[in-house]
């Protein structure tokens, strides 16, 4: 008998979405999900020696995609997904997004393609974009490489 036999279906790394920051425009491979490091700080009181979480800290998301012969996404384009206020989208005159309209985020999905965890990356910037080499000695596909920076996240 399998683990998750009396569990829900565990999920996937080959079912997902990723949305928002204009990366529409490529064919997204594999996207990595954020990590969360905080330091520790060792404080002795006495005889004894104590751990304590430090400030914590989000790591840098990989976006790998597939470039399309109409990629054009780095031309002009701001990819801060914040405005003055944080976390808030404005739509023109005093019109106000919910908190999450408009952010990136990650959805996972089960096998009938329903979203069954949602990520939502708050402050989201692209911080890198990279190509792959040319080189005619193979047939692999152009892939473009996107370092995204976050404040936080959120799971759902």
């Amino acid at each position: 008998m399998s683990f998750w036999s009396n569990a829900k279906e565990p999920l996937r790394v080959n079912r997902f979405l990723f949305t928002g920051l204009g990366l529409d425009k490529i064919m997204i491979k594999s996207v990595s999900l954020p990590s969360f490091d905080s330091d520790m700080s060792e404080h002795q009181l006495m005889n004894h020696q104590f751990r304590l979480p430090g400030i914590g800290k989000w790591g840098d998301l990989t976006v790998t995609g597939v470039a399309k012969r109409s990629d054009k996404f780095m031309r002009g384009t701001s990819y801060n997904s914040t405005s003055a206020e944080p976390h808030r989208q404005t739509l023109g005159k005093g019109n106000v997004k919910s908190p999450v309209a408009g952010l990136p985020q990650i959805k996972l999905l089960n096998a009938k393609g329903q979203t069954v965890q949602t990520w939502t990356l708050y402050g989201a910037v692209v911080s890198s974009i990279s190509y792959s080499d040319l080189d005619y000695s193979q047939d692999d596909f152009v892939t473009v490489e996107v370092i995204v920076s976050i404040d936080y996240a959120s799971i759902n």
